[in-house]
């Protein structure tokens, strides 16, 4: 069966392993709960960290908005120009 979900997913069968260590005993192996492809150990924030990061996230949406718009105006800008 893990042979299967490595090949369907496309994964290496040593982090299918670490994956399930985590799942099973809650024990990462000593690597940063940010790590790229590492599992969650807690999945479920309290509502303050939750409030926290969306906040974050309205704050990032908001920059990435403006900057999305300086730039259609700069395009707009550039397409006036004569050559």
């Amino acid at each position: 069966m893990q042979m299967q979900i490595v090949a369907e997913r496309g994964i290496q069968p040593s982090r299918l392993r670490q994956w399930r260590t985590v799942l099973m005993d809650g024990s990462p192996q000593q690597r940063p709960a940010d790590a790229p492809g590492s599992a969650p150990t807690n999945p479920v924030a309290s509502p303050s960290d939750q409030a926290a990061e969306i906040a974050r996230l309205r704050r990032e949406l908001d920059r990435t908005r403006m900057e999305r718009d300086v730039l259609e105006k700069a395009i707009g800008l550039f397409a006036q120009m004569p050559k």
